[in-house]
C-alpha cells in the first residue's frame, strides 16, 4: 500500500492469517513427498515458526521460486489475495533490499553433486569438458566464475581453470534431481539442503542415485 498509515502487521493480526509466497517444489526447503501431502522442510519450518510466533495460522500461496514477489503485489487471478511476505530461497536482487528482503538469516554451503558410482568427479577441477547443471540463480553463476570454471559465454575472463562443455541453468525446480539422475547432466551445484534431503532420506526418489561431494565451492 502507498497509504503511509496503512501497517501490514495490522492487517495480518486483524484477519489471524500470514501469507506466504513459497515454491512448491524445492526439495528440502518447500515440497511434498507425494501430492496431496502437507508441505515441509527448512522454508516451511520457518514460515509456520513465524505464524506461530505472531499468533495467527499460516496459509502459503504455492509459486514458481523465480516470481514468488510478484505475488506481494498482485494475486494469480482478479481478486485472488496477494502474499503478505515471500519466504522461499530467491536469487538476491538489489532493486528489493529494503523492501522485500530481510536482512540474510540463514548461510547455506554451495555444493557440487555427483551420480553415485561416477568417481569421475571429486572436485570442480574433475568437471573438464563435462555437462554441468545449476539453479538459475544469478548468484551461482558468480561463485562457478570466480572459482574458475569457464563456458562458452565466459570463456575468454581470466582466471579460468576449467572449461566445462556446457552450464544448463534450471529455473523448475522439479527437474532439478532427475537431470542428474538422468544423465541429462554430469554435475549439478546447488545450495546444499536443496539436494541434502533428496540424496540421504530413504524416502526421495533419488536416494542411492545421487550424491553432494563433500566442501563448500563458496
Amino acid at each position: 500500500s502507498a497509504d503511509p498509515a496503512h501497517d501490514l502487521l495490522d492487517d495480518i493480526e486483524q484477519r489471524k492469517v500470514l501469507r506466504v509466497a513459497i515454491e512448491p517444489s524445492f526439495v528440502g526447503l518447500s515440497f511434498r513427498n507425494k501430492p496431496g501431502d502437507p508441505l515441509k522442510g527448512m522454508d516451511v519450518d520457518y514460515a509456520k515458526a513465524l505464524a506461530k510466533y505472531m499468533n495467527v495460522s499460516c496459509e502459503f500461496i504455492e509459486t514458481p521460486w523465480d516470481i514468488c514477489t510478484e505475488v506481494l503485489t498482485a494475486g494469480w487471478r482478479p481478486g485472488d489475495a496477494t502474499a503478505d511476505v515471500v519466504i522461499s530461497a530467491l536469487p538476491p536482487s538489489t532493486e528489493f533490499l529494503d523492501t522485500a528482503y530481510s536482512e540474510t538469516y540463514t548461510y547455506l554451503n554451495f555444493v557440487l553433486a555427483k551420480r553415485v558410482g561416477d568417481n569421475s568427479i571429486q572436485s570442480l577441477s574433475d568437471l573438464e569438458g563435462k555437462t554441468v547443471g545449476i539453479i538459475n540463480d544469478p548468484g551461482a553463476f558468480v561463485v562457478l566464475e570466480e572459482a574458475g570454471l569457464r563456458w562458452s559465454s565466459n570463456a575468454d575472463k581470466a582466471g579460468g581453470k576449467v572449461n566445462i562443455a556446457n552450464l544448463i541453468a534450471y529455473s523448475d525446480q522439479s527437474k532439478i534431481h532427475d537431470c542428474l539422475a538422468d544423465g541429462i547432466v554430469d554435475a549439478f551445484c546447488v545450495d546444499q539442503p536443496i539436494y541434502h534431503w533428496a540424496c540421504n532420506n530413504t524416502a526421495s526418489p533419488w536416494h542411492g542415485k545421487i550424491e553432494i561431494v563433500p566442501g563448500n565451492i563458496a
